[in-house]
């Protein structure tokens, strides 16, 4: 998914369950940030004290998508979360437990932890770094955080007949080739979805691929992502009631079908144009929980980033050198990295392993 849907919906769903706008904006921001969250390592401050995060995403041209170890520790734990389910065929072994799948016990189990810290300063952080993994169960099942040859796909293909996809296909090997030598793209290709392309984020796309076992999956992303809505509504409502089994009431359905009404209008094929358009609709009051002009800058003037640390680069340098604020440590963009870093040591030392899921 992208940032219309780790964004712009959280932060409707966020509203419509309860939470303030103050509150929405930390759950919203939270969720999109792990798919921006792309520098790692210690931040140093001219007085000596030191802070260290971890990121959760590596960019498309990082060549850390090359390493089996970082991808473990990165697109596992917050994009492809192991579904621990056997797989239909026998031959893949442990890999096919590591296969993502649509609300999978593992992930009922990642989000019941996130209601343990909702009296902790960055508990709301949390919860959206946890949305965010949750969320992407529904649009990343069928592939796996590492490159293995299970992510290869064939004959993909829109049913809609929208775009040529064997020119995209092209077009990104091109790109690809350019970044890191024609040598390595098969390995590229082979990580979570990379062989087919956007296809699982794009919320009005309807497509289909010959999968690795030479089985035909065929693929309607609204209905995908509308299972997603209704199950993150539920989720939303309990954690703002403060009890994880509560019976609550589902989404309203005439909300929901403007939610569905969206998803099948806005087809742009960037996320965060997307995501622009959404927050046109929070601004003209278009979910009835009043008129609300938010915005979102990962980094640079105006991000969480920048008023932690003052800076507006993108990128971070090893040799960079930050002023250090009476502030910083309670500024969100602190207690967000450490929600993504107790996420990640849950994940990898705890859930997984309780699971029967080692790396």
């Amino acid at each position: 998914m992208q940032a219309d849907f780790h964004y712009a919906v959280i932060y409707v769903l966020s509203r419509l369950t309860g939470f303030s706008q103050e509150d929405a904006k930390i759950i919203s921001y939270s969720s999109q940030y792990v798919d921006d969250a792309t520098n790692g390592g210690f931040i140093k401050f001219t007085n000596h004290p030191m802070y260290y995060r971890i990121n959760s995403a590596h960019a498309l041209r990082d060549i850390s998508n090359l390493d089996d170890l970082a991808n473990q520790h990165s697109w596992m734990p917050f994009h492809f979360l192991p579904g621990n389910q056997p797989a239909d065929h026998n031959r893949l072994g442990f890999v096919s437990r590591l296969i993502c799948r649509e609300n999978s016990l593992v992930a009922q189990d990642m989000v019941k932890e996130a209601f343990l810290y909702k009296s902790d300063e960055n508990g709301l952080h949390r919860l959206g770094v946890t949305l965010h993994v949750y969320a992407d169960t529904w649009s990343h099942q069928g592939f796996v955080g590492i490159k293995h040859d299970i992510n290869h796909i064939t004959n993909l293909y829109d049913e809609e007949s929208v775009r040529d996809f064997g020119c995209l296909i092209r077009a990104k090997i091109d790109d690809l080739t350019d970044i890191f030598g024609c040598e390595i793209i098969d390995k590229y290709l082979a990580l979570g979805h990379g062989a087919a392309l956007t296809c699982p984020d794009e919320p009005w796309l309807k497509w289909s691929y010959t999968d690795y076992f030479g089985s035909r999956i065929y693929v309607d992303n609204t209905e995908r992502f509308m299972r997603a809505v209704d199950h993150i509504y539920m989720v939303l409502k309990r954690y703002y009631l403060g009890d994880p089994i509560a019976q609550v009431e589902p989404l309203d359905t005439s909300i929901r079908n403007k939610i569905q009404a969206l998803f099948e209008k806005f087809t742009d094929p960037d996320g965060q144009t997307r995501n622009l358009l959404w927050l046109d609709k929070i601004r003209e009051n278009h979910f009835g929980f009043g008129a609300e002009d938010i915005s979102y800058v990962s980094k640079g003037i105006g991000s969480w980033k920048f008023h932690a640390l003052g800076t507006e680069n993108e990128f971070d340098s090893a040799d960079d050198l930050y002023i250090y604020k009476d502030t910083f440590p309670l500024s969100d963009w602190k207690k967000l990295h450490d929600a993504i870093k107790d996420h990640w040591s849950f994940v990898i030392f705890k859930l997984l392993p309780d699971h029967g899921v080692i790396f």
